[in-house]
């Protein structure tokens, strides 16, 4: 059980930091929740900052802020 509570606090800090600089925010209650269980079960830290890179709020929020 110890270890499970680390590696949640491990990918919250992973999913935490991909937010911050794909998105230049935080992520949101359930969006911190639902990727940190994917870092938990084995999704990597790239595959994670693309599906953000891939978000519509990437590409309408950030993307677009550069046009």
């Amino acid at each position: 059980m110890e270890t499970r509570r680390l590696l949640s606090a491990a990918s919250e800090t992973v999913v935490t930091g991909l937010f911050r600089q794909v998105l230049l925010r935080d992520p949101g209650p359930k969006e911190l929740a639902r990727f940190s269980r994917s870092v938990d079960a084995g999704v990597s830290e790239a595959r994670v900052a693309a599906r953000l890179y891939d978000s519509n709020e990437f590409r309408r929020d950030v993307l677009t802020s550069y046009i």
